[in-house]
């Protein structure tokens, strides 16, 4: 593991800085050894095999290399602060997996009829493009924030896989080859805006997220390309009193959402499995959560307890699933059901001495799912 940190101090209030990083991974491998057996219901033996498999990574490195400029508003950023920074990830990594059968016993040759050895090569990379822009000023009891987060990420894999067979004394010895290659891009962009208020007893804040992004993916081996693009705006809220140096309260508001992943929403119809068909569903919709938070915590001299209750509902909950049609079963995604949580928790700790603290959590946690 490599790594590199450099740093100019423009001013007691300006700073540049510059870090690189390499993660060199030195021979991954790995080996299995499985002997199995099989019976029937006489306690037979109808087959037997031992089974070796000899993994190992041929190329598995990652590298990072982000460039930051930072201006603070005060010694200690109290009135605000700037950011600005952009990070390079890249992650190639090729691997094979080698799979022989050995000692094969057998009664009947069909027993053996789905036996492969098995060589696989596969091939993939990440790279992600990240640039992080931040603004907070702080003015008297009012503290305003912006900030933007862009992404490009590329990404893609390969997969070619030779598969041998040779147990069959009734059957010519061959091999076939099988070969995928997929491609992945996002674009995405985030633009958080929020607005803070702290005044003697009472401190708020409320801000909301936007999230532009734009998912593309191509099989060039199947001549199969899909195009999702999505809008999310989620808002959250929070509200703090302190009725004195001793007894707070809390309560808090946010909405989350899930965009369903692009291999879920494309709906390409892959055949490769026997009396199977799989495919995406591009009329899902995000799944939506709220949730609703109330604590408080006392202190009492050495003793401190916390107690908070949280609730949250999701709807459009995203889920794999399955049906016959004429006897085949096709597998999809749908927005299933809707989803309850409550999590109640108390917690206490005092310090006994100088040097040792003690705490006791109860935690109790309900779960509900309806259609």
């Amino acid at each position: 593991n490599f790594e590199m940190n450099l740093s100019y101090e423009i001013t007691p209030l300006k700073l540049l800085s510059v870090f690189a990083s390499a993660m060199l991974k030195s021979n991954p491998h790995s080996k299995s050894t499985t002997d199995s057996h099989a019976e029937n219901a006489a306690a037979v033996q109808t087959y037997r095999y031992k089974y070796e498999q000899d993994y190992k990574a041929d190329r598995d490195a990652e590298y990072n290399v982000s460039l930051d400029y930072e201006q603070l508003f005060g010694e200690n950023a109290e009135r605000g602060k700037f950011f600005i920074g952009y990070d390079f990830y890249y992650r190639p990594v090729k691997t094979h997996t080698f799979g022989a059968f050995s000692s094969l016993e057998y009664v009947k040759p069909r027993y053996v009829k789905d036996f492969f050895n098995n060589q696989e090569r596969t091939s993939r990379y990440e790279k992600w493009h990240t640039l992080n822009v931040l603004y907070r000023r702080k003015f008297h009891s009012h503290q305003f924030l912006v900030g933007e987060v862009l992404r490009y990420r590329d990404e893609g894999n390969g997969v070619s896989q030779d598969q041998s067979y040779n147990f069959d004394p009734n059957t010519v010895p061959y091999t076939k080859t099988d070969r995928s290659e997929y491609k992945y891009w996002q674009l995405s962009n985030e633009l958080n805006a929020g607005y803070g208020y702290t005044k003697d007893k009472i401190s708020l804040n409320a801000g909301t997220t936007y999230v532009f992004m734009r998912n593309f993916s191509k099989q060039p081996l199947l001549k199969n390309s899909f195009s999702a693009n999505h809008q999310l705006i989620t808002p959250h809220a929070d509200v703090t009193y302190a009725l004195n140096g001793k007894i707070s309260f809390r309560l808090s508001y946010a909405m989350g959402r899930q965009v369903p992943d692009i291999k879920a929403l494309n709906s390409y119809v892959y055949t490769n499995v026997p009396g199977q068909v799989s495919y995406g569903n591009p009329n899902l919709k995000p799944q939506t959560s709220q949730s609703l938070s109330l604590s408080s915590n006392l202190r009492i001299g050495k003793f401190n307890l916390y107690a908070s209750s949280t609730h949250s509902f999701a709807k459009d909950l995203i889920l794999q699933h399955s049906f016959l049609n004429n006897s085949v079963l096709n597998i999809t995604f749908d927005n299933i059901g809707k989803r309850y949580e409550n999590l109640t928790q108390i917690s206490g700790s005092s310090k006994i001495t100088r040097t040792t603290w003690m705490q006791v959590d109860t935690k109790l946690f309900y779960t509900n799912y309806t259609q």
